[in-house]
């Protein structure tokens, strides 16, 4: 009875865990306020009146900075707009890339909310610096928003390589590819790059089936890699590379850099790897074939892929990981769905899984949306009484730093906080984006003294 209960509704249940994953990350996003460089690009936008302005200061940023042009116009958009707009369209952006992974996982039921569920879940516990690539604007601009745009370039062209026989409009698919390939391939170097290989992986296979590569295929792949080398290619790059930190040169400068991206594998996928090993020996004990795992195996290999183009990169930052952390869940979420559950121990295991992992972020996530909360509060008084100060004419402002002891996984905040005294990075950008002349920071147990 309960079991065609859930088959009956199905579909009803999948629509509501997509609307419960809506909700949960909306929370957080409406508790994460402007921080770090969120001060620096608000400053520069503020003046702009007309999209072209902005088209401006991204080619200026462009010849000296970065090249991941289409991440910073999001950017700057939003930063033109009230904060609930970008909460509301970050957290539509989150939902996306899971219904993306969702949809590039073969072997599925197509409405099956259990492995929706896990995807969130993998998401939450094990995507690379949460709070500072899905939630602090500037880095959900850049990893979260790039690696959605990749996902979805790839995508659509497995969907129209899926139905090539029976393609129409051609001329047209192969204009709307290669745009859309110009735009994913100009989001985030390593992860663009990733994207790449996942479609020449496509257009392969394609092949192996003996069927005609299509030109408008072509043209897709040419898009990508456009926009790709248009990224690499900026002028910016070579500014940024100025302030490398490498201890050698030649060879081995690339041989210590390949050593800190594998500490940087260990350090942020041991377990997601682990897990996927234990899945692929439980689907091989199963007979499952190579061909039947080459869905898994690929975004394996295009994972690893992405974590050591980084070694071109000087010193990446850890959240530079993020896309790669993505095509490595979607290499364990395709591995758990091919083992197959006729035994009912190993069914009873998928579930206990699942709902075991749920049980854990149930705890994590009301524990980190109080401390969040907490953050968010500090954040906005600050904000307040800066600006209470600037109206009543004080322009050398000594500010509290945040409280102790609320650290939240989800939040950037603490990592981004003011520094004490007046000369630390953060409180220079945030003495630009307030128009005041100084920000003292002193720490909260200081702070009834002034």
């Amino acid at each position: 009875m309960e079991k065609s209960f859930w088959k009956k509704h199905e579909k009803a249940i999948f629509w509501i865990t997509v609307g419960c994953a809506f909700l949960a990350i909306a929370l957080f996003n409406f508790l994460t306020p402007n921080m770090s460089d969120d001060y620096n690009y608000g400053r520069t936008v503020r003046g702009m009146d007309k999209f072209v302005d902005i088209l401006k200061s991204e080619y200026v940023q462009y010849m000296n900075w970065t090249g991941r042009s289409v991440n910073h116009i999001i950017l700057k958009v939003f930063l033109k707009m009230d904060k609930w707009v970008f909460n509301l369209c970050n957290s539509a952006n989150f939902v996306a890339l899971t219904l993306l992974i969702y949809y590039n996982i073969e072997g599925k039921k197509k409405f099956n909310a259990p492995i929706y569920i896990l995807i969130n879940l993998f998401l939450w516990i094990f995507g690379v610096e949460f709070g500072e690539t899905v939630l602090w604007e500037t880095g959900a601009c850049n990893y979260l928003w790039g690696t959605t745009t990749i996902v979805g370039f790839v995508s659509l062209f497995k969907f129209a390589c899926d139905r090539a026989d029976k393609m129409k409009r051609p001329v047209l698919w192969g204009i709307l590819l290669f745009f859309a390939g110009v735009v994913a391939g100009w989001c985030n170097e390593n992860t663009s790059g990733g994207g790449i290989l996942l479609i020449l992986v496509t257009m392969g296979s394609v092949w192996m089936q003996k069927r005609k590569i299509k030109p408008w295929m072509w043209s897709g792949l040419a898009g990508m890699l456009t926009g790709f080398c248009f990224m690499v290619a900026a002028p910016g790059n070579s500014a940024r590379a100025m302030y490398a930190e490498d201890n050698y040169g030649g060879i081995v400068k690339y041989i210590a850099r390949a050593y800190k991206i594998t500490l940087a594998i260990e350090e942020n996928f041991l377990v997601l790897l682990l897990i996927l090993l234990v899945l692929f020996l439980l689907a091989r004990a199963q007979k499952r074939t190579w061909k039947e795992l080459s869905g898994a195996i690929v975004y394996l290999v295009v994972a690893i892929a992405t974590c050591y183009a980084l070694v071109l990169a000087p010193t990446p930052m850890n959240r530079a990981y993020f896309g790669a952390g993505v095509f490595l869940i979607m290499a364990v979420i395709q591995c758990f769905v091919k083992i197959t559950e006729e035994e009912i121990f190993l069914r009873a295991a998928k579930q206990s899984f699942i709902y075991g992992l749920l049980l854990y972020m149930a705890f994590s996530y009301v524990d980190n949306i109080v401390n969040t909360a907490r953050i968010y509060r500090d954040y906005t008084n600050r904000e307040q009484y800066i600006l209470e100060q600037k109206a009543a004419g004080n322009r050398q402002i000594t500010v509290p730093l945040l409280h102790e002891g609320f650290e939240s996984e989800y939040s950037f905040g603490y990592t981004s906080d003011f520094g004490e005294g007046d000369e630390y990075w953060v409180n220079r950008m945030a003495c630009s984006y307030y128009d005041v002349n100084s920000l003292y920071g002193v720490p909260m147990e200081e702070w009834t003294e002034y």
